[in-house]
């Protein structure tokens, strides 16, 4: 496996994009309110429409190739990517909120739906699901593409200040929970950038 630090040619306007937000996202985290982190607020509303827009463009990708190994690494990405959104909305459980107060809105847990044992369920088969679909997908290939690491570190940022939120290691909670929030953000919107800079480049491989 090999490293690639110059940053993708195709991909500078994405890079440079992502890099202002990332130097953007603790200023963000003092001044976007407190009620910006709530549950099924803006911010988490936004990451759904995200997510889904991510999946609905791997589908778009799978299509455009004819390659059935990049077609099931397209199809892999769409459906992690849903898999998120869908976590993100509880797997429904946003829809039932039970009371709001100063510290956020609160909704029933899903552990009290009555679908919670067929969620649990659907949840296993779908990801025994994804894991079957790595015998697909071209491994041999994609190890050998230069990890982008550009657009790798972004998305690592990302993950480093969603926990440091979410753990409050930084910050108050208030702040922890907007930085959380704001952090994923970063997360979802380069994560389908480096899916598609995996698609061309497997689409490469294969010409």
């Amino acid at each position: 496996m090999k490293f690639d630090f110059a940053i993708p040619k195709n991909y500078r306007r994405e890079f440079f994009l992502s890099l202002i937000y990332a130097v953007l996202i603790i200023p963000l985290t003092f001044l976007l309110p407190f009620e910006a982190s709530f549950e099924n607020g803006f911010i988490e509303n936004f990451q759904v429409i995200m997510l889904v827009s991510a999946g609905l463009n791997s589908l778009y990708l799978r299509g455009q190739s004819t390659d059935e190994k990049i077609r099931a690494f397209d199809l892999l990405c769409a459906l992690i990517f849903f898999l998120l959104a869908a976590r993100e909305l509880s797997y429904g459980g946003v829809f039932f909120l039970e009371w709001e107060d100063a510290e956020g809105r609160h909704y029933v847990p899903n552990s009290k739906q009555p679908w919670y044992p067929a969620l649990n369920a659907v949840l296993a088969v779908y990801i025994l699901f994804l894991v079957s679909m790595l015998r697909k997908i071209p491994l041999r290939q994609l190890f050998k593409i230069p990890v982008p690491m550009p657009l790798i570190l972004l998305l690592l940022v990302g993950i480093f200040l969603s926990t440091a939120g979410d753990h409050e290691w930084l910050f108050a909670y208030h702040q922890s929970q907007v930085l959380e929030e704001v952090a994923e953000c970063l997360m979802y919107g380069i994560s389908p950038v480096i899916c598609r800079f995996y698609h061309e480049s497997l689409e490469n491989f294969s010409t």
